[in-house]
């Protein structure tokens, strides 16, 4: 089937389109601190030299951009004399020559790295290659706002956490000095290489900081439940004391009539008692000074204590009660 004049004309208008929007992403880059150097027929980036997955990155797009670039000039010479050979041709031009600017345009002439390509395809790889170029060197530029915001809130939020944080600083120092440290080192290298950074910022910063706001709410939370269950099991050592005074009584009666042997056993002396009231005490100034996980511990073992010396007096009571009843009937 024949190529149309009209096949030419949209073809010689998509290249004026792409040949525009080139020169308009030059001009783009170049506001970006990319240029392009036209003795060496390359595309850099005049800015500071990155490093790691940043540099990794641009590499691949400057290197796609690079590999078509020295052939713009040839082909904005071959756009020309499209141009100049359509200018030739009548309305009713002839076929053949319509079909000879189109086939110079499209047909598989030129060989790169990615192959066979045609000058139409390959003027379309250079722009698309160049739009790779603005939009990853937006996402570092916007990258690098980003993470340096990232970092300034997070050292903000560490400083609040460690205003609220319940438990005692020299008990919980490693994953505050952690994320300080992270965040010191992180915001040296932040424009050296902001989109690895992006990631570490995440893993070393974001991602703690987050656990540890966790575990100082938790923290929080545990440290009003003990300071409630404090008092609630104080009435505990009440009882202890009262259930003592009764068994020390009639303890005292069995005993002072030898109604007891001398491997019987004895009710606590108020050494013991004071002993549990002093551990009380600590539990509870331990607790304010922020020691939560010491006190969680010594709590259950303080209660403990408690219920068995309870459960110990009890059965005094009912022996020394028992012998001293057996006596009474006799």
């Amino acid at each position: 089937m024949a190529l149309t004049l009209e096949e030419l004309n949209q073809l010689l208008t998509h290249w004026e389109n792409q040949i525009a929007q080139i020169s308009h992403l030059e001009e783009e880059l170049k506001t970006l601190n990319v240029k392009k150097d036209s003795v060496k027929e390359k595309i850099i980036l005049n800015r500071l030299e990155f490093v790691g997955m940043t540099a990794s990155e641009l590499k691949t797009v400057l290197d796609e951009a690079n590999e078509v670039l020295p052939y713009f000039t040839e082909l904005e010479k071959t756009y020309q004399w499209a141009v100049s050979q359509r200018q030739t041709i009548q309305p009713w031009g002839a076929t053949s020559r319509i079909e000879e600017i189109i086939e110079r345009l499209t047909n598989q002439s030129l060989v790169i790295s990615l192959g066979k390509c045609s000058p139409t395809r390959l003027i379309e790889h250079l722009l698309n290659s160049l739009e790779k170029i603005k939009l990853l060197i937006k996402d570092i530029d916007n990258t690098i706002t980003s993470n340096k915001a990232a970092l300034e809130i997070s050292a903000r939020e560490l400083v609040v956490l460690q205003q609220i944080n319940p438990v005692n600083q020299s008990e919980n120092l490693q994953p505050v000095q952690d994320i300080k440290a992270s965040i010191a080192i992180l915001s040296l290298i932040l424009k050296q290489d902001p989109l690895g950074t992006k990631l570490q910022i995440e893993e070393q910063v974001l991602s703690p900081l987050n656990q540890l706001g966790k575990k100082i709410q938790y923290l929080i939370q545990e440290k009003t439940r003990l300071q409630q269950e404090l008092v609630e099991r104080y009435p505990l050592l009440e009882e202890l004391k009262q259930v003592h005074a009764q068994t020390l009584i009639v303890y005292t009666q069995s005993y002072q009539k030898g109604l007891l042997p001398e491997t019987a056993a004895k009710p606590l002396t108020d050494n013991d008692l004071d002993a549990l009231t002093q551990w009380w005490t600590r539990l509870k100034t331990k607790l304010a000074q922020g020691w939560i996980e010491p006190v969680q511990i010594g709590l259950v073992n303080w209660t403990k204590n408690v219920q068995e010396c309870t459960t110990k007096e009890h059965q005094i009571w009912q022996v020394s009660r028992a012998v001293y009843e057996q006596s009474q009937e006799k």
